[in-house]
């Protein structure tokens, strides 16, 4: 049987006389009518006997080499606290400077790529990008439904100026869908 959660550490604290006496009267209470706490107490004395009548070999000697061995790990272990330390003390202080200036060094490069890439936008304060921004650059944008109402909203005499030049406009490298009614000779066996 398992003891109860609670009562682990406290049922140590008494086997070690260490445990407030009111508290010792509720666990030995409670140790009465839960036979789990009983043998976990029952196991912790006997743990507790053995170790006392184990029998201690005092004839054991060290070398000098093996305290010299000792001190030069503690030694070694300090100072590489002591340097690990002091290269995370100069790195947070990097850290504060550097990890902003280079987010911002960053940022800055990607808006860059990305104007490069796109260009700036053709109609200034218009919440659709790419779309042309007076006459002369009207078939020069994709021929998309945002962009043509984008044009429609400005002026429809712009839209109408705008369908004509798509139209004259040789478009070989678009295919052309069709939509057509499947008849049954159409249809593969």
């Amino acid at each position: 049987m398992k003891p109860c959660r609670r009562n682990r550490k406290k049922i140590a604290l008494l086997t070690l006389a260490a445990l407030d006496p009111g508290e010792g009267r509720k666990l030995r209470s409670h140790l009465e009518i839960c036979p789990g706490c009983a043998e976990y107490l029952q196991q912790l004395v006997n743990v507790g006997e053995r170790v006392r009548t184990a029998k201690m070999e005092t004839d054991i000697e060290t070398s000098a080499a093996y305290h010299r061995e000792i001190v030069a790990a503690l030694r070694a272990q300090a100072a590489t606290r002591e340097a690990l330390t002091v290269v995370l003390q100069r790195w947070l202080l990097r850290w504060r400077v550097g990890v902003p200036v280079g987010l911002a060094l960053l940022l800055a490069a990607a808006m860059l790529v990305l104007w490069l890439h796109h260009g700036p936008s053709p109609i200034a304060g218009s919440g659709r990008a790419g779309i042309a921004a007076g006459p002369n650059r009207q078939g020069d944008f994709e021929p998309t439904i945002s962009n043509y109402m984008a044009v429609a909203d400005r002026s429809f005499e712009q839209f109408d100026d705008l369908l004509t030049q798509q139209a004259n406009k040789r478009s070989a490298h678009f295919p052309v869908f069709t939509a057509r009614g499947i008849s049954g000779s159409d249809v593969p066996d």
